[in-house]
């Protein structure tokens, strides 16, 4: 279980999540509902799902699929470990500040059998300006997406090689979720660009006096 550093749980978020585990003994991960400054996840419902119905689940109604954040998962530590074995041992020694989470969750879904997810509020997100997404640091956005293109080429990469050997609705799930990171790629090259040029005529204007 994961709680980023400016966010913080219920008072009962662990025994909660005990009690879900001791009913649903089958499950691999449980996906929490979040609440706070934006609310994620608020589709959730007291369900167990095969993989597949998870899948086709959040695929046809067009529900948050992308939303891979660890600290909303409760995660079987087997799962979690057996998903670590797909990452050769360099990327593993790779200091990764953006789409960690991303890289991490997509072989955990390939693991999962199980996934029960729960409405109860458990989980508070609070937004922070100063994070590594909301961030205006030039210098920090290019080590973000130079971390977005990493993790982006080891899951194409995987999923190209291993295509025949995952059922089709994972494939898509999984398909989707890549191009979901490749938008936040391209709308965070779009920011920096935008910063740059700023940052030119800023100096342009500056130097003229």
């Amino acid at each position: 279980m994961f709680l980023d550093p400016d966010d913080y749980l219920e008072l009962n978020a662990c025994e909660e999540c005990v009690r879900i585990l001791n009913t649903e003994k089958e499950s691999d991960f449980i996906y929490k509902r979040i609440s706070g400054v934006i609310n994620r996840g608020n589709f959730l419902q007291d369900q167990t799902f095969t993989i597949f119905e998870y899948c086709e689940n959040i695929i046809i109604q067009n529900k948050n699929i992308c939303y891979w954040n660890l600290c909303s998962k409760l995660i079987k530590t087997e799962i979690y470990l057996a998903s670590f074995s797909f990452l050769e041992k360099e990327i593993l020694n790779t200091r990764l500040i953006m789409a960690e989470d991303a890289l991490i969750y997509f072989f955990i879904i390939l693991n999962c059998g199980k996934i029960t997810t729960s409405a109860k509020n458990i989980y508070y997100y609070c937004e922070n300006d100063n994070s590594s997404v909301g961030t205006n640091d030039i210098v920090k956005i290019e080590k973000n997406l130079q971390d977005e293109k990493m993790v982006i080429g080891i899951l194409l990469e995987f999923l190209n090689h291993h295509k025949k050997n995952i059922e089709l609705y994972l494939y898509v799930f999984l398909k989707i979720m890549i191009g979901k990171l490749i938008v936040y790629k391209l709308h965070r090259e779009i920011k920096l660009y935008r910063l740059k040029y700023n940052y030119m005529i800023y100096t342009m204007k500056k130097n003229k006096k």
